[in-house]
């Protein structure tokens, strides 16, 4: 895939992406294990892609430097999520985490109020003062010249 966005850009098109840190650097992803035990799901096999595959920001660059591209450039950013309560944390999360809904969908109507009120708990480390609930979550960039 990489070696096709190189192809496509122009002599010294740039190549800038972000992809998620290593799982404890992201906050958001904090219920999928509890997730997981209430569902009683295996762990995902190793090896497979997933959103965290390109978390090592040297496995990173050798990639895009393998794909051609030059002046390969990386960095960490924290990208702060943050709402007004543990419940919207969690409706949150069901809208713009496809992947993780998706291991909720399909339950029993029981199991799944069951499974999201466990994640809306699971949000209690991350409960401000307030009441709000912020989400710290660590992003990988990397930049790279045709």
């Amino acid at each position: 895939m990489l070696a096709g966005l190189h192809a496509f850009l122009k002599p010294h098109g740039r190549l800038a992406a972000a992809v998620w840190g290593p799982p404890g650097t992201v906050q958001f992803a904090a219920p999928v294990p509890v997730i997981r035990a209430e569902l009683q799901l295996p762990p995902p096999p190793a090896g497979i892609p997933g959103p965290f595959a390109l978390a090592d920001a040297g496995q990173l660059v050798e990639l895009v430097a393998a794909a051609g591209f030059t002046d390969v450039e990386t960095g960490i950013v924290t990208a702060i999520y943050q709402t007004d309560s543990p419940e919207l944390a969690t409706r949150w999360l069901r809208d713009v985490a496809p992947p993780i809904s998706t291991l909720v969908d399909g339950r029993p109507p029981e199991v799944q109020e069951r499974v999201w009120a466990k994640v809306t708990e699971a949000w209690a480390p991350y409960i401000t003062a307030d009441g709000r609930v912020r989400l710290e979550n660590q992003a990988v960039w990397v930049t790279g010249t045709r």
